[in-house]
């Protein structure tokens, strides 16, 4: 039988919950939350010493968040442990968030994300299932080359940060281009598209997205490749 979740850690859970309305792209303050709670500073470590080892918390330093598979990857069987001790409505949110959309994963392209900033990552990955992607997000150039490897078929298009840690995103375009000529790949980075101009202007699959950047301007440049977005609800169009 699983193990009912301790009170502290479920107090602290369900007011991170509550309070970021059951999003992976709020980041709550962890001190702040402990006292809206009435929860010592104490406690609340305590109960972040119970969460996070768990996987049902990020911890970021003095800041917390819901991680993304706890809302929609996870699925019911995986998120067993954790709603053995929450109270029915609690456990219906979870489920309901966690529950399949109307398309079938496999129904809707895939979208490979290299991103290694974590939070970066989490809310990009957001806007392109918003978009009507499935995601595979990995944080270097390595893990993109195996995903490609492994899932070639299933890439319907490729989102890259120029900085990763292991090789630069322009590099890994080459890279990709050897085996997967027609891929449709974008690149994204917060420097002037210059120093990539003559790459992109050779390349018609390849397109530059400018960092800081929001879901339509995602969406413009699919689009402008051929791919089918999904339409954006009007309080995410930017």
């Amino acid at each position: 039988m699983a193990r009912a979740i301790p009170q502290p850690a479920f107090d602290l859970l369900k007011g991170l919950y509550d309070h970021s309305h059951g999003r992976v792209d709020q980041i709550i303050c962890a001190r702040r939350l402990a006292r809206r709670l009435g929860m010592s500073q104490e406690m609340a470590r305590r109960a972040l010493d119970y969460l996070v080892p768990a996987g049902w918390v990020l911890d970021t330093g003095d800041k917390v968040m819901l991680p993304h598979i706890l809302i929609t990857v996870a699925g019911i069987r995986t998120i067993e442990n954790l709603l053995s001790g929450c109270p029915p409505q609690l456990a219906d949110d979870i489920r309901q968030q966690a529950a399949p959309t109307e398309a079938s994963p496999d129904e809707r392209p895939c979208a490979l994300l290299v991103e290694d900033e974590f939070l970066v990552r989490i809310v990009v990955a957001d806007a392109l299932r918003e978009l009507g992607f499935t995601v595979e997000d990995v944080p270097s150039a390595a893990g993109a080359l195996d995903r490609l490897q492994l899932a070639q078929s299933r890439i319907a298009v490729a989102v890259i940060d120029i900085g990763l840690p292991d090789l630069n995103g322009a590099m890994l375009v080459r890279q990709i281009r050897a085996g997967q000529p027609e891929l449709p790949i974008v690149v994204a980075s917060g420097r002037s598209p210059a120093l990539m101009r003559r790459q992109i202007d050779a390349d018609a699959q390849l397109r530059f997205l400018q960092k800081p950047y929001g879901a339509n301007e995602m969406r413009l440049v699919l689009d402008s490749l051929g791919l089918k977005t999904a339409s954006l609800p009007a309080g995410d169009a930017h």
